[in-house]
């Protein structure tokens, strides 16, 4: 919880509204609810429908869909993005998925991300991609973001368009994923 309200507090000053692309089980929206800012609306989207169903979603000013994010994005851009988006390997990817991440980042990177990349990495483009002038992001990711074979040229993109503010990272004691075996790093890009 504390990761996630310190996330929240990023991307949620000078907002009114708050846009998460994997919303799970609803962290940063409990997040965003005990910061208390009753001027902001939370706007969410992910492809399990149970977890969309989970009370917490039922609040005002509060929205959710059933929403693919890579394959049908949301046509429209947001000044704040918060997000823990799903971590696939690679090797988990089918082929069908393999092409069209690679489309995708083509088109929006102008650069082929090298195909060991996981599905989080995608996340993130789709993510700045829809990132408005002036916006702010957060993302928790695993650390192979910095260090996989495609973290040169997904950096390069990034810091040349993109101001990375500060990137959070945590030691054994205090990961926020204390039962997975990950290294979670912090972004904050504007």
């Amino acid at each position: 919880n504390w990761v996630a309200e310190a996330m929240i507090a990023y991307v949620a000053d000078n907002t009114d509204l708050v846009f998460d692309p994997a919303t799970g089980r609803g962290a940063f929206y409990e997040a965003l609810l005990k910061l208390n800012k009753k001027n902001i609306y939370f706007f969410g989207t992910d492809i399990d429908p149970e977890v969309l169903s989970d009370e917490i979603y039922n609040k005002e000013k509060c929205f959710v869909e059933k929403r693919d994010f890579i394959k049908d994005p949301p046509k429209r851009k947001f000044k704040s993005i918060v997000a823990n988006p799903p971590y696939i390997r690679h090797h988990r990817i089918d082929e069908e998925t393999k092409l069209l991440l690679k489309q995708l980042s083509t088109s929006i990177t102008g650069n082929t991300i090298d195909g060991r990349a996981g599905y989080h990495i995608y996340f993130l483009i789709q993510a700045l991609n829809l990132l408005e002038k002036d916006g702010k992001l957060a993302f928790i990711m695993p650390a192979d973001t910095c260090e996989g074979v495609f973290a040169d040229t997904l950096w390069h993109w990034i810091t040349s368009r993109y101001c990375l503010e500060t990137v959070v990272i945590f030691d054994s004691k205090a990961t926020p994923f204390p039962s997975v075996d990950t290294n979670a790093v912090i972004f904050f890009i504007s």
